[in-house]
C-alpha cells in the first residue's frame, strides 16, 4: 500500500511538473519571437482604402467639403521589455512585442492636409492643431480634453440614417475655424457629422452627405 502511494505522489509529480512546463509553452520560448498585436477592430473600422472620399455639407455657407484619403499606411511599432515572473512572462529574460499601427494622410477640399495615427486604441490628430480625436471606451469615459459623451444606437443626419454612433467630445480645433469640436462616429463610415463648437454653442456644422469608400488592402 506505502509502494502504492509513493507511485501515486510521483505521478502526481510529474503532471505537475509536466502542466508547468506546458503553461510557460503556451507564453512562447524565449527565442526572441515578437507577440504581435493588431490594430483594435474598433479602430480598424475607420481605416479605409486610398481614395476613398467623404463629402460634407457645412451649414454656415453651404459649402461642400471633399474630403479624400490619399495614403492609409501601415507601420509595425516593435518594442522590448525585461522579462521577470514566469507567470508574466514565461520566464524569459527579454520579451519583444510588435503592434500594428496605421498612419492615414487626407485632403480636405476646404483646409488641405491633415493626418490621422490610429495606434493604442485611439485615433490622435497629427499637426497644428494636435490631439486625441477617438478613444475606444465606454460612455462617460473621459482622456485629457477628450470624453465620450454617448453611443446611439441611430442617428439620423441629412437623408441619412447610421447605426451604433459615437458622439465624442474633444478640444482639438479645427484648423480653419476657432473652437472646440463634438464628432459623431459610425462604424464601417467614419465622421458622420462635425460640430464646431464656441462655448457651449454650435458655430458650424459639417453633415455627411456622400461617401464613396474602398477598403483596405
Amino acid at each position: 500500500m506505502k509502494k502504492t502511494t509513493r507511485i501515486c505522489f510521483a505521478l502526481l509529480g510529474l503532471l505537475i511538473l509536466f502542466a508547468g512546463c506546458k503553461k510557460e509553452e503556451e507564453w512562447g520560448p524565449c527565442d526572441g519571437t515578437p507577440h504581435y498585436s493588431a490594430l483594435n477592430p474598433v479602430l480598424a473600422a475607420y481605416v479605409f482604402g486610398d481614395s476613398s472620399q467623404w463629402i460634407y455639407q457645412r451649414s454656415i455657407d453651404s459649402i461642400a467639403d471633399t474630403v479624400t484619403l490619399r495614403s492609409a499606411v501601415r507601420s509595425v511599432y516593435a518594442w522590448e521589455s525585461a522579462g521577470g515572473t514566469a507567470h508574466m512572462t514565461g520566464g524569459c529574460p527579454t520579451v519583444y512585442f510588435e503592434e500594428e499601427q496605421f498612419t492615414l494622410h487626407y485632403e480636405s477640399s476646404l483646409t488641405g492636409l491633415y493626418s490621422d495615427f490610429f495606434g493604442r486604441d485611439q485615433i490622435f490628430r497629427l499637426g497644428n492643431p494636435r490631439g486625441t480625436i477617438y478613444l475606444v471606451g465606454v460612455a462617460g469615459q473621459s482622456y485629457q480634453d477628450f470624453h465620450i459623451e454617448a453611443v446611439n444606437d441611430t442617428l439620423t443626419v441629412g437623408s441619412h440614417h447610421f447605426n451604433q454612433v459615437t458622439q465624442v467630445f474633444t478640444a482639438v480645433e479645427n484648423v480653419d475655424e476657432p473652437g472646440r469640436m463634438r464628432l459623431y462616429y459610425s462604424p464601417g463610415i467614419g465622421i458622420v457629422r462635425k460640430e464646431i463648437l464656441r462655448g457651449d454653442s454650435i458655430y458650424d456644422t459639417y453633415d455627411l452627405v456622400d461617401w464613396h469608400l474602398r477598403p483596405r488592402p
